[in-house]
């Protein structure tokens, strides 16, 4: 550890990523995640953590007070970012802020009071037509996890004794809209959101082994050169949704919010954004845009979540966070890679390239569990995707698991 590094606090589902913009904005990071994979190791200080996210306040409050964030899938648990808060400064949004914006209800009544495109909700005791038009989602999701199209397939399975206490308050019923999968990046301060950019979102990828609805990647930024008219008119409906969701809830630092791109019914149609769902937190997409920018988007996170001089507030909203002023290098992509079996990881891969995520020697990967991620490079979003697919490819050859 460099003796003039900070160190920081990060914990969550996976915190790689988080960790390595720690480095990048000048920080030492202190990690405990569900994975504790070899190159987080390298990279940061780790807590042991033996039950995830159980005995994360435990283990989080044994070390002395410092800056801490969260990342993936502890959103859905305030009581322990309200408990960590108590111990250590938080860079983001508080328990009270998430318990709200991850509400889909009370973010479907700010969608509508601002006008803008929202799916309808229903209930868990009040379930639409099983007709294929609807979307069965956890209230506490996670990279798309458990997420159903509500049909008479899911409905039978629902209808049976043994499941039908599985359909609870937990899960809810949101209208299905035809697209494709995209997320946007913002910036929250005291004084205004900024959106950082789009990503295309790779969704239930076969080639990945993912299910229908499992979130396996991004690639970043989406620009649609090609179609600049449609490039301002997406973009001005990200934003308007991103001003407004940050204004009326109080969000602060970096979030996400996904979107799917409705396909319009006629040709001549332009298509709208709808709002999915937040992610009141530093998001997977975050590296891709730090990699594209070159530059530490972290660091504006703890300078719009700590307080400072409007001084510097004036700097922080005139400089390089306008989405504008970015000049990407490249396009950026991240691909998950799942198990299509339950298999145990072998030593060959930690020395195949543009890899992370990787996964101790001989440890138990089961069905469906993420094995780790690749990276590419392209000048369009399909080349960079295409790449993506070749080294997938390349590591399921390795691993012989390949179906």
């Amino acid at each position: 550890m460099n003796p003039l590094q900070k160190r920081c606090l990060i914990l969550g589902a996976s915190t790689r990523a988080a960790a390595q913009s720690a480095l990048y904005a000048g920080y030492h990071p202190v990690c405990a995640d569900l994975f504790a994979d070899t190159d987080l190791c390298t990279i940061a200080e780790r807590l042991p953590l033996q039950n995830y996210p159980d005995n994360l306040v435990e283990q989080a409050t044994s070390i002395s007070p410092i800056s801490w964030m969260y990342t993936g899938a502890l959103e859905n648990s305030p009581e322990i970012i309200q408990a960590i808060s108590k111990h250590h400064v938080l860079w983001g949004n508080n328990a009270e802020v998430v318990q709200a914006v991850r509400n889909p209800q009370k973010l479907y009544q700010v969608l509508k009071k601002h006008d803008l495109t929202a799916l309808h909700l229903r209930e868990f005791n009040h379930p639409p037509p099983a007709n294929s038009r609807w979307m069965l989602k956890p209230k506490r999701s996670a990279g798309g996890r458990e997420v159903t199209v509500w049909n008479r397939e899911a409905e039978s399975y629902y209808a049976e004794s043994h499941n039908k206490d599985k359909l609870s308050t937990d899960y809810y019923f949101q209208q299905r809209a035809e697209g494709k999968n995209y997320s946007a990046l913002y910036l929250a301060s005291a004084t205004q959101t900024v959106l950082i950019g789009l990503s295309a979102q790779l969704v239930g990828c076969h080639w990945l082994n993912a299910d229908n609805f499992t979130w396996c990647g991004n690639v970043a930024p989406v620009l649609f050169s090609h179609q600049p008219e449609k490039h301002q008119k997406l973009a001005i409906q990200a934003e308007k949704a991103g001003n407004v969701i940050a204004k009326e809830f109080g969000l602060r630092g970096l979030f996400g919010i996904d979107f799917i791109l409705e396909t319009p019914f006629l040709p001549s149609s332009f298509p709208q954004l709808f709002p999915l769902e937040v992610n009141p937190r530093y998001v997977a997409s975050v590296e891709l845009f730090e990699r594209a920018f070159d530059v530490s988007l972290l660091k504006w996170h703890i300078a719009a979540c700590e307080s400072f001089e409007q001084s510097q507030q004036e700097e922080f909203v005139t400089t390089e966070n306008y989405s504008a002023n970015f000049s990407a290098k490249a396009i950026q992509g991240k691909a998950i890679l799942y198990a299509n079996c339950t298999f145990t990881f072998p030593l060959t891969i930690e020395r195949m390239p543009n890899c992370a995520d990787i996964p101790s020697y001989g440890r138990l990967i089961q069905k469906n569990e993420p094995i780790c991620t690749v990276f590419a490079t392209g000048k369009t979003i399909e080349s960079c995707q295409k790449d993506l697919q070749e080294r997938s490819d390349e590591i399921y050859d390795a691993l012989k698991i390949k179906e």
